[in-house]
């Protein structure tokens, strides 16, 4: 019977197994062989750093753990239900994640809020109890006792490998030692009810430079990374089947699937099986979907504390929902924090946020730049009205912070006819609009935005009637 392999996070030149990303959703049970490489890369950007490591924002630590808990879930199904997972022990990586706890300290202008952050670690997502210990080698032993199913494998391929942590576990068998201290750096978990194997293998170098061949400025995989992939995976099912031959029961022929051998109570069962694995899909696409839907609500609360990029999309989707078309703009040009514009005019904004500071009169001068520019292009036939967005005194409670602009910005914004808005203020009818459809209030923003000089205030948010407890009222 062929063999099924996946790689998850791993590439090998050849095209007859399956592979998926870590960031995938990837079932294994459709897998006979799972080869696992544990490296959350694909997560590291241009974040913030904590104690000299990467720290990751809110929504991507919720993906990170996210990802990190489905695998170490699907690993260990996988291996409970007789499943061979082979995983190379890649660099240990520490990241900083996000845990949804805030805490704050200060009072009055001197009051901030702190996001709490923990380590995490891409070994979180295999499931055994073990400790993991960074640690570089390339000298490596097989073990004297319990790896006679590497004795062809080993010396073939030992060359790719070099170890990058140490472990400690008596959970798992050793299989591979380092030659001077004997410490373990490949291990094994078996299940002999079922020939279930959980392979932990040193770190596996299948980028080499003989590899890779330079084709059209392109890498490209050449012969003899296509001949090592054929071997490998070879051997890999040759330990599969070595493994299996010491469990206690002989793996059922491929006959004995046929339905002239099937139980009733094996046919009920499976179709159970079959239901709530349905079940569970429709749910994690249901809960994936909402994910993507909250984290696009909450990105307007990105008006109360943010700078940067992040606010700009924050406003972006305020102006949107007060009927204006707004987005960026950018060309070799010219580069707008935001365009926005409906029938009542076009407007050109800056946004600046400032930590536990006003915003000063720096940006107006940017903003005036940015006018200047913009009418300058063809398709432009007026000035536009210059806003600046300001979340000044951005980390402080929104209900205790004083005036968001400086008064020298005050008064030169009056003089230049520009409109200064406060995002803070910009959330309060952001969030009425998103949650209700009021085209007389969004007119009023729109018009307040056109007209305003200095500082802009919106228009309060309309009263919502209270809500009748239907059920109360029936039970006087």
């Amino acid at each position: 019977m062929t063999k099924k392999i996946l790689a998850v996070g791993l590439e090998l030149a050849n095209d007859e197994i399956g592979t998926a990303e870590f960031t995938s959703k990837t079932s294994l049970l459709d897998w006979d062989i799972i080869l696992f490489r544990p490296s959350i890369s694909s997560f590291y950007g241009h974040y913030d750093t904590y104690n000299g490591k990467q720290c990751l924002n809110d929504d991507d630590s919720f993906s990170l753990k996210e990802h990190c808990d489905h695998w170490r879930r699907e690993i260990k199904q996988a291996f409970d239900i007789g499943k061979t997972v082979v995983i190379f022990l890649s660099d240990k990586e520490e990241i900083y994640v996000a845990t949804g706890e805030r805490k704050a300290s200060g009072t009055g202008r001197n009051k901030s809020i702190t996001r709490i952050v923990s380590l995490y670690y891409n070994y979180n997502c295999i499931p055994v109890n073990a400790k993991f210990t960074t640690s570089n080698g390339n000298s490596m032993i097989l073990a004297a006792r319990g790896a006679e199913f590497l004795s062809n494998f080993w010396p073939s391929f030992s060359d790719h490998f070099s170890y990058k942590v140490i472990i400690e576990s008596e959970q798992l068998s050793s299989l591979i030692q380092t030659k001077s201290g004997n410490k373990m750096v490949g291990a094994f978990a078996h299940n002999k009810s079922n020939g279930g194997s959980l392979i932990l293998l040193p770190d596996i170098d299948i980028y080499a430079d003989n590899f890779l061949d330079i084709v059209d400025e392109v890498e490209v995989w050449n012969n003899d990374a296509k001949i090592f992939a054929l071997n490998i995976i070879k051997s890999f099912v040759e330990i599969d089947k070595a493994t299996r031959a010491d469990s206690d029961v002989t793996p059922p022929p491929t006959w004995c699937s046929s339905p002239s051998y099937e139980l009733e109570q094996e046919i009920i069962i499976r179709n159970e099986i079959s239901h709530i694995s349905n079940e569970i899909y429709i749910l994690e696409t249901k809960r994936d979907s909402l994910h993507s839907e909250m984290i696009k609500t909450i990105s307007l609360k990105n008006l109360l504390f943010e700078k940067g990029p992040p606010l700009e999309l924050a406003i972006i989707i305020a102006l949107r929902l007060m009927g204006f078309k707004a987005e960026n703009y950018r060309d070799p040009q010219s580069e707008f924090d935001v365009v926005f514009e409906s029938d009542e005019g076009r407007l050109i904004g800056e946004a600046e946020g400032k930590d536990k500071k006003p915003i000063n009169v720096d940006k107006l001068r940017q903003l005036s730049m940015n006018l200047a520019e913009d009418v300058q292009r063809e398709s432009v036939d007026s000035m536009a009205k210059g806003v600046l967005f300001g979340n000044g005194f951005r980390l402080e409670d929104p209900s205790k912070r004083e005036t968001g602009f400086t008064n020298k910005c005050i008064s030169v914004a009056e003089q230049m006819g520009i409109a200064l808005v406060q995002t803070d203020k910009l959330f309060q009818s952001a969030k009425y609009l998103e949650s209700k459809s009021d085209t007389q209030y969004a007119k009023l923003c729109r018009e307040s935005l056109i007209k305003g000089i200095g500082i802009v205030n919106l228009p309060p948010v309309p009263e919502c009637p209270p809500t009748i407890n239907a059920t109360t009222i029936a039970g006087d």
